[in-house]
């Protein structure tokens, strides 16, 4: 058997070996036993699913959290000639009719598809058509009420054991703690699963906490001279652009990246990425899953995340090739503020959960009573400013609703433009007097372009449109709402946004209850982790033994290169340090000289440093330190 995944391994992806514990994970799920796999940050967690999917018969069914994530998975299988497709709420009932045939009665080896689809009708009736080879659940941290992105739309996961009795299941995460291991067990309904756990630590990582004032000053100091890439980690997308701005000031280039931009030019900016075009990327948590660039030798966290888990896997994209890199947090008594705020905007009172829920009924004009489960786009940005509700607020209510089982919602994606002509009253203007040669060039080309546009509606390319009529994109969104104003088509201009369902049945607000469970104690428990958090930063012992410990593992000895393993430099140390620093003319910047040491050799450095200026030997100006001749 272990020869058959060899050669598997060789032909589609050209490796020659496994990595740690992959191949006792393929085995494992091959020989048909349900298996944990909770391994590091670019441990290659894809090839543990990929490969025996390969070696059986039938179709790999791999949920997956993030549409993005799903197309890149997608991508990479296609470009080694592997059968693959996804199902997401961001396609038509048509094309996933159509997809789904292809799977029941094609060779398609891989159906990726997000939680919410496991719900409907037509995912169910066509499942039991098919011949399932196992099930992969990726980032399965998510199905834990303790883990740091609950979905509840993961509980539904444990319906493919009925459907699919005799398909194995393997279950893949980076981070889980014991307790969110054994959740996962219990919401998956494992039997007698394998488990393989690997430290999510880093041995080739130096991690270190650095406490600033002047951040944005720091993080100039911190990339200025590096050739290499570095990821910055933010909590807001406002902030990507704020720090982008601020460093090319300083003449220095990044590119931002987060869930608000265009897909394509998202993928553009992966690929440019990938090729070493970009050397620095300002990402919220939306750049990282999927990723698998192997020299990142920094990752700058410049605001708190709001747990461990999350941190470690942000940080743990640093190097992966296996070369020494660094992950570096910056923080300030106004993260931990932002984190207490952070706890208050998750957990909005209920009687606004409750008013959220009746003005998103008003908006979508859902009537109280049974329903059909339909799914409607949900622009949430209009839906806001309708109803002048906070953006953090908003998303934290539609959370819990979502948890408490009285909506469904789907990942965030971009819906396409689309259109759909009105044969009858389009027969009717053809045959008028009104008509103008350039309205039916118009008309023409779309008819040429989109197949069935009488029928249904399709999803359209402004910027193909105008290049078919010799025009601008913005020309061609005016002409197209004109048609719709003279009746002759329904337009539906592109919006990046969510679809939602109510489910079988619309409450009445004041009916809404949220239990304990879902409210009160999550909400202990988000304290919980970011108290954790706020340890870890004031925390003098080895950083990689604390988040070891966290994780539920011990490491043999301290790791030796993170900052509270540096050794404590004595006087005659600090002196020759700044004798090194200080020999030439143009000095140096204050935070460049501590943003190296721990927290003991800074003060010590500092005291050093007042000393010398007290003597008269040093001058400091705008931060600047200059030995005085």
């Amino acid at each position: 058997m272990q020869d058959e995944f060899y050669k598997i391994l060789k032909k589609y992806w050209s490796f020659d070996r496994f990595r740690d514990l992959q191949l006792e994970i393929i085995s494992s799920i091959a020989r048909g036993k349900d298996t944990l796999a909770v391994l590091a940050t670019g441990s290659g967690k894809s090839l543990c699913y990929q490969v025996p999917a390969m070696y059986l018969d039938g179709c790999c069914i791999v949920v997956s959290p993030l549409i993005a994530l799903m197309k890149d998975q997608l991508s990479s299988l296609k470009k080694r000639n592997i059968p693959s497709v996804a199902l997401h709420s961001g396609q038509d009932k048509r094309t996933q009719d159509i997809l789904l045939d292809n799977v029941a009665y094609g060779n398609i080896k891989f159906l990726f598809v997000s939680p919410e689809r496991l719900q409907t009708h037509l995912f169910v009736e066509r499942l039991k058509k098919m011949k399932i080879s196992m099930i992969a659940v990726d980032e399965a941290h998510c199905i834990s009420e303790w883990g740091h992105e609950f979905r509840p739309s993961y509980r539904e996961i444990a319906q493919l054991r009925s459907l699919a009795p005799d398909a194995p299941l393997l279950a893949l995460t980076a981070t889980a703690t014991k307790r969110v291991q054994q959740d996962i067990i219990d919401n998956l309904k494992l039997t007698e699963p394998n488990s393989f756990l690997q430290s999510p630590v880093r041995s080739q990582l130096s991690y270190f906490v650095h406490y600033s004032e002047n951040k944005r000053n720091d993080l100039f100091h911190l990339v200025k001279d590096s050739s290499n890439s570095s990821i910055i980690y933010v909590n807001k997308r406002m902030l990507t652009r704020e720090l982008q701005s601020y460093l090319q000031t300083k003449g220095i280039e990044s590119s931002i990246f987060h869930a608000g931009l265009d897909a394509g030019e998202r993928m553009q900016i992966i690929e440019r990425w990938n090729k070493d075009e970009i050397k620095i990327i300002i990402a919220t948590n939306a750049f990282g899953m999927g990723m698998d660039k192997p020299d990142v030798r920094c990752v700058i966290n410049y605001t708190v995340p709001a747990s461990l888990e999350a941190y470690v896997q942000e940080s743990g994209r640093a190097g992966r090739d296996g070369q020494l890199s660094r992950a570096i947090l910056l923080w300030n008594k106004h993260d931990v503020e932002s984190l207490e705020s952070k706890i208050k905007k998750n957990f909005p009172p209920k009687d606004f959960i409750k008013r959220v829920y009746k003005n998103l009924s008003i908006f979508l004009n859902i009537a109280t009573g049974p329903l059909d489960e339909s799914w409607q786009a949900l622009d949430i940005e209009k839906f806001r400013k309708a109803y002048d509700l906070p953006r953090s607020e908003l998303m934290a209510a539609l959370r819990i609703l979502e948890e408490a089982d009285y909506l469904k919602l789907s990942d965030r994606f971009k819906h396409p433009s689309r259109l759909r002509l009105n044969e009858i009253q389009l027969r009717r203007f053809m045959q008028s007097q009104e008509r103008n040669d350039k309205l039916m060039h118009f008309l023409k080309s779309i008819l040429r372009t989109y197949e069935g546009i009488y029928w249904e509606y399709c999803a359209i390319d402004e910027s193909k449109l105008a290049r078919l009529n010799n025009t601008s994109t913005a020309k061609i969104r005016p002409a197209l709402r004109r048609l719709e104003k003279m009746q002759l088509a329904d337009y539906e201009e592109q919006f990046e946004g969510y679809k939602i369902s109510f489910g079988r049945y619309r409450v009445n607000h004041y009916a809404i209850s949220i239990s304990e469970e879902i409210y009160t104690l999550k909400k202990k428990r988000m304290q919980r982790r970011m108290k954790k958090v706020i340890s870890y930063i004031n925390d003098r012992e080895c950083r990689q033994e604390v988040i070891s410990e966290y994780f539920g593992f011990r490491i043999k000895k301290a790791c030796g290169i993170c900052d509270n393993c540096q050794e404590i430099l004595n006087d005659k140390e600090i002196k020759s340090l700044l004798n090194k620093h200080l020999k030439t003319a143009k000095g140096i910047h204050i935070s460049e000289l501590l943003l190296s040491h721990n927290t003991q050799n800074r003060r010590n450095i500092v005291r050093s440093m007042e000393r010398l200026y007290g003597e008269k030997k040093v001058e400091i100006k705008n931060d600047i330190i200059r030995r005085v001749d």
